[in-house]
């Protein structure tokens, strides 16, 4: 049975009178956090996004971690409402099999990039950066002269955000093929490919920087 029609619009005015009485609270309510459980969690937990177009569910990304990085103790991963977004929560259980994912990134998926931030006691998961990542590189085509820590420093810095260098200040090493040099990158920029280095005679040599695990990114897009 169908309503008269001129009862429809009574009820829509009835249904905007209602909801013109909601009121959003501006209300600021001072709840009191569990500092030392929530720091404890937080030492032993990650948050992880894969950036891919295809949707992993929380069971593909359980069987693909289990099966790459080779945990020694158990651990969980959860979707936190988010998995739409391949985003998720990842618990450890010992804080060596956290330290060891985070110091091998970056990380892959079936050719996926993966970022791994630290979880925060005060950010929730959707709040989570996800915006950069690191990644190791390689800068091929150094002269033995300009081997230093302070030049690793410096293409660091170019390239995104210098974090640590696999430089020693032995003799050998000035001989080697290339500077390793790790760095945090912003995602969303194209990726810094390298550069000429001006001699003191003027002339120049191209330093080429190659990301390790690169996955599918584009160096013109990011």
């Amino acid at each position: 049975m169908t309503a008269p029609e001129d009862s429809i619009p009574k009820a829509i005015e009835l249904l905007i009178q209602k909801t013109s009485s909601l009121k959003c609270s501006d209300s600021i309510l001072p709840l009191v956090p569990n500092a030392q459980t929530t720091k404890s969690a937080c030492q032993r937990a990650v948050a992880i996004k894969i950036v891919a177009d295809k949707i992993f569910t929380r069971k593909a990304v359980n069987d693909l971690i289990s099966n790459a990085w080779n945990l020694f103790h158990s651990w969980n991963i959860a979707s936190a409402g988010l998995h739409e977004q391949n985003i998720f929560h990842m618990t450890f259980e010992h804080d060596a099999d956290k330290r060891r994912v985070m110091d091998l990134r970056p990380w892959s998926i079936n050719g996926r990039h993966i970022i791994i931030r630290d979880s925060l006691p005060d950010t929730t998961t959707l709040e989570t950066d996800f915006s950069h990542s690191c990644f190791w590189i390689q800068a091929h085509g150094i002269p033995p002269s300009f081997f230093t820590e302070a030049n690793a420093i410096l293409i660091g810095n170019q390239a995104g955000k210098f974090l640590e260098s696999q430089f020693k200040a032995a003799s050998h090493l000035i001989w080697s093929r290339f500077m390793r040099i790790r760095v945090d990158v912003t995602l969303a920029k194209p990726l810094f490919a390298g550069f000429y280095l001006e001699r003191r005679n003027n002339s120049k040599v191209w330093i080429q920087l190659k990301y390790e695990r690169l996955s599918d990114f584009c160096y013109k897009c990011g």
